[in-house]
C-alpha cells in the first residue's frame, strides 16, 4: 500500500508492503535501486527517518521517501525518484493519490506521458485552465483523469488476447470473429464513458452542496416538525426525495385520479419521470409515535396501525391511476401546466404501466434490532411499494451518497 502525504511542502510517499521493510532496506543498504512498482525508483539516499519529515509512521512496517516539492503554488515532481526527463507540476489544492502515477499491471504513467511530451507539464485545476488556457503546457485536472481511464485495465487485456487470437485464426475456424467485435465494442464503451468524465467532475461538487443542504434542513426540520403543517411539511420533504429520485422531472400535488367505490382518490403527489411513467408518493409527517408497537405478538413485532392504514391507502391510489388511465393522464397535464405553463408534454407523452408507490413515514431511530428485523420483512412484502422509508432511512441515505460524493471528489 502507498499514501502519499504533503509535510512541511514535502510530497512524501509512504510504502507499507505486507512482508515488512527489512528486504528492501537491505537491498538498498547494498546500493542497489529497486523499481517499485516500475514507477519509483528508490536508492538509500532518498529514504527518510520518521523524525526527518515530522510524519509518524511505524518504520518496521514502512518506508517513506519524497516524491515532490513545493514550487509556488506547484508541487514538482521529482524526477530522479520517478525516472523521468521532464518537469511535471501539480497545482497543490489537487488532491493527490497513487493512482495519478500508476496504472494497472504497475504501468509508470508519468514515463509513458514523456515519451510524447518532450517540455513541462504543468497539471492544474479546471478553473485555472479555463483562465489560462492559452498555456499549451497544461493540463487540467479532469483531462488527466480521463488519461488515467485510457490505460488498460485486465479485462481490456483479456480481450484483446482474445481478439488477437481470433485475428490469427480467424481464417481456420468458423465464428471466431466475434471477439474482434466485442472488443470494439469495449473500447467504444470506455471512450464514451471517458468523455463524460469531465463533465461528471464538474456537477460532482454541485451535487455534494446539494445533498448537504438537504440533510441539513432534513436535520433541523425533524427537531422542529412540530411547527410545520401537513402541507408545508410535504411540499419541503417532497424537494429532499427528489434530490434522491433524480429519475423523476415532476412532482405534482394531489392529482385528482377519478372516484373508486364512491371516493375520489388524490395522492398526496404524482410523479413523472424522465420517460413520462408515473408513480405516486406518499408523505406522513412525523409524530411522537414510533413505527412499530412496543408489544408484540406470539414473539412478532407488528407496525402501528398508521403504517398499515398507508400501505392500503397507497395501494387503493395505485389501483385507481389503473382503473382511470384516460382522466388520471388529463388531470396529470392539466396539474402540470399549472405550475410549468411552458411544458410541452402532452397526454401521449404519459404512460400508467405497473406504477410504483414511495412512502416516507414515522421514525425509526429508537426501534430495536428485533424491531428493525421485523420492520425490513413487513416492508418486503408490498410488490407495488417501491420504497418504504422512515424518515431516518432519508438521512442515512443521504449520508451515504454524501460520503460517495466526497470519495469521488479526493479520489
Amino acid at each position: 500500500m502507498i499514501e502519499i502525504v504533503n509535510k512541511n511542502s514535502k510530497l512524501i510517499a509512504i510504502y507499507t508492503p505486507d512482508s515488512g521493510v527489512n528486504w528492501l532496506f537491505e537491498k538498498l543498504n547494498n546500493n542497489d535501486e529497486y523499481y517499485l512498482k516500475n514507477t519509483y525508483k528508490l536508492t538509500k539516499d532518498k529514504i527518510f527517518e520518521s523524525h526527518e519529515i515530522d510524519i509518524d509512521f511505524n518504520e518496521e512496517e514502512s518506508i517513506a521517501f519524497q516524491i515532490g516539492i513545493e514550487e509556488e503554488n506547484f508541487f514538482k515532481l521529482d524526477k530522479d525518484v520517478f525516472n523521468i526527463n521532464i518537469n511535471i507540476f501539480i497545482d497543490k489544492n489537487i488532491k493527490i493519490t497513487p493512482k495519478f502515477f500508476t496504472a494497472n499491471k504497475n504501468i509508470s504513467i508519468l514515463s509513458k506521458l514523456e515519451k510524447i511530451i518532450k517540455e513541462s507539464i504543468y497539471i492544474v485545476l479546471d478553473e485555472n485552465y479555463e483562465e489560462n488556457h492559452e498555456n499549451t503546457n497544461q493540463i487540467p485536472i479532469s483531462a488527466y483523469k480521463t488519461l488515467l481511464t485510457t490505460f488498460p485495465n485486465n479485462t481490456e487485456l483479456i480481450k484483446y488476447s482474445h481478439m488477437r487470437i481470433a485475428t490469427a485464426l480467424n481464417e481456420y475456424f468458423n465464428d471466431i470473429d466475434t471477439f474482434k467485435v466485442k472488443y470494439e465494442q469495449y473500447l467504444n464503451n470506455k471512450t464514451l464513458s471517458s468523455n463524460n468524465i469531465k463533465f461528471v467532475n464538474s456537477v460532482t461538487p454541485l451535487k455534494l452542496d446539494i445533498l448537504l443542504k438537504s440533510h441539513k434542513e432534513l436535520t433541523n426540520m425533524l427537531k422542529e416538525y412540530k411547527s410545520y403543517n401537513e402541507k408545508n411539511w410535504q411540499t419541503k420533504i417532497k424537494d429532499i426525495l427528489c434530490v434522491l429520485f433524480p429519475k423523476y422531472l415532476y412532482a405534482l400535488r394531489e392529482v385528482d385520479f377519478g372516484e373508486i367505490n364512491g371516493y375520489n382518490k388524490h395522492p398526496d403527489f404524482t410523479l413523472i419521470d424522465s420517460n413520462g411513467y408515473i408513480d405516486i408518493m406518499e408523505i406522513k409527517k412525523p409524530d411522537d409515535f414510533q413505527i412499530m408497537r412496543n408489544c408484540t405478538n406470539r414473539n412478532n413485532n407488528v407496525p402501528q396501525k398508521i403504517f398499515t392504514d398507508v400501505i392500503i391507502q397507497t395501494t387503493k391510489y395505485i389501483n385507481a391511476l389503473n382503473q382511470n388511465h384516460a382522466k388520471s393522464k388529463t388531470n396529470i397535464i392539466k396539474k402540470l401546466k399549472e405550475s410549468e405553463p411552458t411544458v410541452d408534454i402532452t397526454v401521449d407523452n404519459i404512460s400508467i404501466n405497473n406504477p410504483k408507490g414511495i412512502i416516507l413515514i414515522g421514525r425509526s431511530d429508537k426501534l430495536t434490532k428485533e424491531q428493525r428485523y421485523d420492520f425490513e420483512l413487513i416492508k418486503r412484502q408490498y410488490k407495488d411499494i417501491t420504497e418504504i422509508m422512515t424518515y431516518d432511512d432519508l438521512l442515512k441515505r443521504l449520508d451515504n451518497l454524501i460520503k460517495k460524493l466526497k470519495f469521488d471528489i479526493e479520489s
